[in-house]
């Protein structure tokens, strides 16, 4: 089962790299994202625009629970302390679902790269090309699926709801890059754009198809 592009429909690298059909638009360096991010990550529309006040709901449920009196301080610190841990343990759960989507879009491969000291976690399909709406797919699952699952627990339990508001507010939080990826999506949601990851640089490259080009029937699938 795939998401995306056929195989025979997909452009290649090499496809991407002819200036005559493809205009190299941006540089994503995933080491060092703070660029991109900058630029990015709160531009306005009506996805963005719900994420950001789904992100001000998760921090008031927060404050709520941290400043209930049903708490006694030793409970309240010690789920504090869980929120943080969990949030180092869900990371990589966040980016497991990051290498699902892609293998379900086609990636015949996926790397996860985690540089500790940089706080930097991420997946890499190295060399395969997917266009805006496999990354569309791509970059909110993982912020739908944990959420949504973080959420029915927060309903289903009070005795950990401090716990567990905690970590759904950092989860939300640690996404604000993949919504900047959709952001810049949206701006180009009337081109067609095809991105790649380059392992051995740790890069992600955006191309626009020049108009009128559509080689090897590789078409926007919206």
């Amino acid at each position: 089962m795939t998401i995306g592009h056929s195989h025979a429909r997909r452009p290649r690298v090499i496809d991407l790299r002819d200036a005559s059909q493809y205009q190299l638009i941006c540089e994503l360096d995933m080491r060092n994202p703070m660029d991109f991010l900058g630029r990015y990550m709160f531009r306005l529309h009506l996805g963005s625009l719900a994420f950001y006040i789904f992100a001000a709901v998760t921090a008031g449920m927060f404050i709520a629970e941290l400043t209930s009196p049903s708490y006694t301080q030793a409970s309240r610190v010690a789920q504090l302390i869980l929120a943080l841990i969990g949030s180092v343990v869900i990371a990589p759960i966040h980016e497991g679902i990051h290498a699902i989507t892609y293998k379900l879009i086609g990636a015949p491969a996926v790397k996860f790269v985690a540089e500790w000291r940089k706080g930097v976690i991420y997946t890499i399909a190295d060399r395969f090309v997917i266009d805006q709406r496999e990354y569309l797919w791509l970059a909110v699952t993982p912020l739908f699926a944990i959420n949504i699952a973080l959420g029915g627990l927060y309903l289903l339990t009070s005795e950990y709801s401090l716990f567990i508001a905690g970590l759904l507010c950092l989860h939300t939080l640690s996404c604000i890059g993949d919504i900047a990826i959709v952001n810049f999506l949206w701006e180009r949601r009337d081109q067609t754009i095809f991105s790649y990851d380059d392992y051995t640089l740790h890069k992600s490259y955006f191309y626009m198809q020049r108009s009128g080009d559509a080689p090897n029937g590789a078409a926007n699938q919206r």
